[in-house]
Protein backbone atom coordinates (compact mmCIF):
# COMPACT_ATOMS: atom_id res chain seq x y z
CA UNK A 1 0.00 0.00 0.00
CA UNK A 2 1.44 3.86 -0.88
CA UNK A 3 0.32 5.98 1.81
CA UNK A 4 3.84 8.73 0.29
CA UNK A 5 1.00 11.39 -1.32
CA UNK A 6 -0.02 11.88 2.53
CA UNK A 7 3.25 11.12 4.28
CA UNK A 8 3.66 15.24 5.32
CA UNK A 9 1.17 16.87 7.54
CA UNK A 10 0.60 19.47 5.12
CA UNK A 11 -0.06 17.39 2.28
CA UNK A 12 -2.14 15.37 4.41
CA UNK A 13 -4.24 18.48 5.57
CA UNK A 14 -4.46 19.82 2.08
CA UNK A 15 -6.01 16.32 1.06
CA UNK A 16 -8.27 16.15 3.50
CA UNK A 17 -9.61 19.62 2.91
CA UNK A 18 -9.75 19.33 -0.63
CA UNK A 19 -12.56 15.81 0.34
CA UNK A 20 -14.49 17.54 3.08
CA UNK A 21 -14.66 20.93 2.55
CA UNK A 22 -13.77 24.00 5.27
CA UNK A 23 -16.74 23.92 7.42
CA UNK A 24 -15.68 19.93 8.43
CA UNK A 25 -12.10 20.56 8.43
CA UNK A 26 -12.38 23.00 11.13
CA UNK A 27 -14.20 20.88 13.13
CA UNK A 28 -12.45 17.76 12.66
CA UNK A 29 -9.00 16.91 11.74
CA UNK A 30 -6.80 14.56 10.23
CA UNK A 31 -3.89 13.26 12.42
CA UNK A 32 -2.31 10.42 10.68
CA UNK A 33 -2.67 7.34 8.21
CA UNK A 34 -1.50 3.84 9.88
CA UNK A 35 0.15 0.91 7.34
CA UNK A 36 -3.66 -0.68 7.67
CA UNK A 37 -5.36 2.18 6.00
CA UNK A 38 -7.18 3.75 9.18
CA UNK A 39 -7.05 7.88 8.94
CA UNK A 40 -7.47 8.95 12.23
CA UNK A 41 -9.15 11.80 12.57
CA UNK A 42 -9.79 14.21 15.97
CA UNK A 43 -12.48 16.52 17.34
CA UNK A 44 -12.50 18.81 20.00
CA UNK A 45 -16.71 18.45 20.45
CA UNK A 46 -18.57 15.29 20.71
CA UNK A 47 -21.12 16.20 18.16
CA UNK A 48 -18.42 16.54 15.16
CA UNK A 49 -17.14 13.43 16.39
CA UNK A 50 -20.33 11.29 16.37
CA UNK A 51 -21.34 13.09 13.13
CA UNK A 52 -17.69 12.15 11.40
CA UNK A 53 -18.29 8.45 12.41
CA UNK A 54 -21.51 8.26 10.67
CA UNK A 55 -19.98 9.47 7.68
CA UNK A 56 -16.68 7.72 7.76
CA UNK A 57 -17.59 5.17 4.64
CA UNK A 58 -19.06 8.20 2.64
CA UNK A 59 -15.63 10.37 3.62
CA UNK A 60 -13.32 7.49 3.17
CA UNK A 61 -14.50 6.94 0.02
CA UNK A 62 -14.15 10.90 -1.03
CA UNK A 63 -10.47 10.97 0.00
CA UNK A 64 -10.01 7.23 -1.92
CA UNK A 65 -11.48 9.18 -5.03
CA UNK A 66 -8.84 11.98 -5.05
CA UNK A 67 -6.23 10.02 -4.18
CA UNK A 68 -6.70 6.18 -5.67
CA UNK A 69 -3.61 5.02 -5.13
CA UNK A 70 -3.84 6.01 -0.45
CA UNK A 71 -5.39 3.47 0.49
CA UNK A 72 -7.65 4.49 2.89
CA UNK A 73 -9.67 2.16 4.51
CA UNK A 74 -12.11 4.20 6.94
CA UNK A 75 -11.49 6.57 9.46
CA UNK A 76 -10.67 6.06 12.87
CA UNK A 77 -12.69 9.48 14.75
CA UNK A 78 -11.28 10.39 18.27
CA UNK A 79 -12.09 13.06 20.90
CA UNK A 80 -9.37 15.50 22.35
CA UNK A 81 -9.45 14.57 25.17
CA UNK A 82 -10.68 10.98 24.71
CA UNK A 83 -14.17 10.27 26.34
CA UNK A 84 -14.14 6.98 28.28
CA UNK A 85 -18.05 6.90 29.27
CA UNK A 86 -18.74 4.81 32.24
CA UNK A 87 -22.83 3.49 32.55
CA UNK A 88 -24.85 1.43 35.39
CA UNK A 89 -27.33 0.54 37.32
CA UNK A 90 -27.84 2.83 40.52
CA UNK A 91 -26.68 -0.43 42.47
CA UNK A 92 -23.91 -2.33 41.48
CA UNK A 93 -23.14 -5.48 44.15
CA UNK A 94 -19.40 -6.14 42.40
CA UNK A 95 -17.59 -2.81 43.03
CA UNK A 96 -13.92 -5.34 42.89
CA UNK A 97 -14.56 -5.31 38.94
CA UNK A 98 -14.80 -1.99 37.81
CA UNK A 99 -11.36 -1.20 38.62
CA UNK A 100 -9.83 -3.85 36.15
CA UNK A 101 -12.56 -3.21 33.65
CA UNK A 102 -11.33 0.67 33.83
CA UNK A 103 -7.69 -0.21 33.45
CA UNK A 104 -9.00 -2.62 30.28
CA UNK A 105 -11.15 0.29 28.59
CA UNK A 106 -8.22 2.63 29.10
CA UNK A 107 -5.86 0.07 27.13
CA UNK A 108 -8.47 0.01 24.37
CA UNK A 109 -8.09 3.69 23.91
CA UNK A 110 -4.36 3.85 23.97
CA UNK A 111 -4.35 1.37 21.25
CA UNK A 112 -6.66 3.01 19.04
CA UNK A 113 -5.24 6.25 19.72
CA UNK A 114 -2.11 6.38 20.62
CA UNK A 115 -0.42 6.50 24.41
CA UNK A 116 -0.45 10.30 24.52
CA UNK A 117 -3.93 10.55 24.37
CA UNK A 118 -5.20 12.78 27.22
CA UNK A 119 -8.32 10.78 28.66
CA UNK A 120 -11.37 11.84 30.75
CA UNK A 121 -13.98 9.22 32.31
CA UNK A 122 -17.36 10.34 32.15
CA UNK A 123 -20.00 9.14 34.41
CA UNK A 124 -23.44 9.32 36.63
CA UNK A 125 -22.54 7.02 39.23
CA UNK A 126 -23.25 7.86 42.73
CA UNK A 127 -23.29 6.08 46.03
CA UNK A 128 -20.10 3.25 46.67
CA UNK A 129 -19.32 2.92 43.07
CA UNK A 130 -19.11 6.29 42.64
CA UNK A 131 -16.70 6.46 45.44
CA UNK A 132 -14.59 3.44 43.70
CA UNK A 133 -14.52 5.49 40.08
CA UNK A 134 -13.41 8.47 41.73
CA UNK A 135 -10.42 6.83 43.86
CA UNK A 136 -9.31 4.58 40.32
CA UNK A 137 -9.38 8.25 38.58
CA UNK A 138 -7.17 9.46 41.33
CA UNK A 139 -4.66 7.30 41.29
CA UNK A 140 -4.50 6.73 37.61
CA UNK A 141 -4.32 10.77 37.34
CA UNK A 142 -7.45 10.49 35.34
CA UNK A 143 -9.72 13.55 34.58
CA UNK A 144 -13.54 12.78 35.23
CA UNK A 145 -16.41 14.19 34.76
CA UNK A 146 -19.33 13.36 36.75
CA UNK A 147 -23.26 14.15 36.45
CA UNK A 148 -26.02 13.57 38.36
CA UNK A 149 -29.61 12.28 37.18
CA UNK A 150 -32.63 14.82 38.36
CA UNK A 151 -33.85 12.04 39.87
CA UNK A 152 -37.05 14.71 41.42
CA UNK A 153 -37.72 15.52 37.19
CA UNK A 154 -40.20 13.10 35.38
CA UNK A 155 -39.38 13.43 31.53
CA UNK A 156 -40.96 13.81 28.79
CA UNK A 157 -41.77 10.17 28.04
CA UNK A 158 -42.80 9.21 31.26
CA UNK A 159 -45.69 7.56 31.82
CA UNK A 160 -48.81 10.24 32.35
CA UNK A 161 -49.91 8.06 35.92
CA UNK A 162 -48.23 9.78 38.19
CA UNK A 163 -48.09 6.18 40.66
CA UNK A 164 -44.65 5.53 37.93
CA UNK A 165 -42.61 7.48 40.53
CA UNK A 166 -41.16 5.64 43.71
CA UNK A 167 -40.20 5.85 46.91
CA UNK A 168 -37.32 6.75 48.84
CA UNK A 169 -36.63 4.95 52.17
CA UNK A 170 -36.59 8.59 53.34
CA UNK A 171 -40.45 8.28 51.94
CA UNK A 172 -39.92 11.49 49.07
CA UNK A 173 -40.57 10.07 45.68
CA UNK A 174 -38.35 10.04 42.54
CA UNK A 175 -38.59 9.34 39.05
CA UNK A 176 -36.96 5.87 38.45
CA UNK A 177 -36.57 6.58 34.46
CA UNK A 178 -34.24 9.80 35.55
CA UNK A 179 -30.59 7.33 35.52
CA UNK A 180 -31.24 5.96 31.87
CA UNK A 181 -32.50 9.92 30.44
CA UNK A 182 -28.77 10.88 31.86
CA UNK A 183 -27.65 8.20 30.39
CA UNK A 184 -28.79 8.81 26.91
CA UNK A 185 -28.01 12.44 27.38
CA UNK A 186 -24.53 11.67 28.56
CA UNK A 187 -24.05 8.80 25.37
CA UNK A 188 -25.94 11.53 22.44
CA UNK A 189 -23.21 14.02 23.94
CA UNK A 190 -20.42 11.84 22.70
CA UNK A 191 -17.68 9.19 23.61
CA UNK A 192 -14.50 7.13 22.04
CA UNK A 193 -15.71 4.04 24.15
CA UNK A 194 -18.37 2.89 26.60
CA UNK A 195 -18.02 0.82 29.82
CA UNK A 196 -21.26 -0.42 30.51
CA UNK A 197 -21.86 -2.58 33.64
CA UNK A 198 -24.66 -5.04 33.80
CA UNK A 199 -26.51 -6.77 36.33
CA UNK A 200 -29.16 -9.68 35.56
CA UNK A 201 -32.22 -8.00 34.03
CA UNK A 202 -31.24 -4.79 32.53
CA UNK A 203 -33.95 -3.65 30.31
CA UNK A 204 -33.10 -0.47 30.07
CA UNK A 205 -29.19 -1.02 30.14
CA UNK A 206 -29.56 -3.32 26.86
CA UNK A 207 -31.34 0.00 25.19
CA UNK A 208 -28.84 2.38 25.98
CA UNK A 209 -25.94 0.22 24.95
CA UNK A 210 -28.08 -0.58 21.24
CA UNK A 211 -28.85 3.47 21.33
CA UNK A 212 -24.74 3.45 21.66
CA UNK A 213 -24.08 1.44 18.68
CA UNK A 214 -26.02 2.95 16.56
CA UNK A 215 -24.15 5.90 16.67
CA UNK A 216 -20.81 3.97 16.17
CA UNK A 217 -19.52 3.90 19.90
CA UNK A 218 -18.02 0.65 20.52
CA UNK A 219 -19.24 -0.49 24.28
CA UNK A 220 -17.20 -2.87 26.48
CA UNK A 221 -19.60 -5.38 28.35
CA UNK A 222 -19.22 -5.62 32.20
CA UNK A 223 -21.64 -8.77 33.12
CA UNK A 224 -22.87 -9.27 36.72
CA UNK A 225 -21.36 -12.60 38.09
CA UNK A 226 -24.74 -13.77 39.37
CA UNK A 227 -25.77 -13.00 35.63
CA UNK A 228 -27.96 -16.00 34.63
Amino acid sequence: MTTSPVAGSADLHAWWLQAVGEEVAEQARPVRLDTSGQLHVRCLIPAWATQMRQLSRQVADRLTAIRPESGVAGLTVVLSPARLLVIGPPKWQHQELLSPALEDAWHDVTQIHGPHQPLVIVHGLDGELGSTLAAWTQHAGVASESHTPEWDICGPDCPADPNHRQLRPDGTPYCPTAGRRLNQQMIDHGADIILALIPPGSADLDADIRHARAVQIPVREIHSPDQP
